[in-house]
């Protein structure tokens, strides 16, 4: 005995839609490395905010907490910015003067946040003018350094802080506010949280 049952174009068409409504539902919730949707940029500051230095640092890069270095680094970058990191930022006597007094204030040494704080711990007599080349910042990396690879990674690979942290430019630099798909639970190549 055959049957011979013709399919609806309307049963299609619906079968189709709801194929697409279930795709689109299941792309949507896969979040990837790098993902950044559910960075919203609004939490406050726990550092003392600076016009000046937002406009004149934050304009090319991240303007990184002032407590994120000791003073001696702020004093060296501010004298060597005829070439910032292979830069020109030259600023003003007037500007380098205010620059000055802000990084000095809220260096390192007059940090409270124990997360911040910590970098303090086994900062050279010369300290590094790169964060990432503090001693602290090495020891709170190390896991994500060996599971990139280790010593092969490029100089200034973590200098972006919110590539990994999502409240960066606030100064928040928790672990558990680490965008998915970085941190130290990160697989390399499987691309998943562990």
């Amino acid at each position: 005995m055959t049957s011979t049952s013709k399919i609806s174009p309307r049963f299609l068409v619906i079968c189709l839609l709801v194929s697409v409504g279930l795709f689109s539902l299941t792309v949507s919730a896969q979040r990837y490395a790098g993902d950044r949707s559910s960075y919203d940029n609004k939490t406050p500051r726990t550092f003392e905010v600076d016009a000046i230095y937002d406009e004149e640092c934050g304009s090319c890069h991240l303007a990184y907490p002032p407590g994120l270095l000791p003073a001696k680094s702020w004093q060296r970058l501010l004298l060597g910015l005829e070439d910032h990191f292979g830069e020109n930022a030259e600023l003003g006597s007037e500007e380098i003067g205010h620059l000055t007094n802000y990084l000095l204030r809220n260096s390192l040494e007059k940090e409270t946040s124990p997360i911040i704080s910590k970098l303090s711990k086994n900062v050279p007599v010369e300290p590094p003018i790169r964060i990432s080349e503090l001693p602290q910042f090495h020891k709170e990396h190390e896991s994500s350094v060996r599971q990139l690879g280790g010593a092969s990674l490029p100089v200034g690979f973590f200098s972006p802080c919110e590539d990994c942290h999502k409240e960066a430019a606030s100064g928040i630099f928790s672990k558990e506010k680490i965008y998915k798909g970085y941190g130290p639970s990160f697989e390399i190549g499987a691309g998943k949280n562990k």
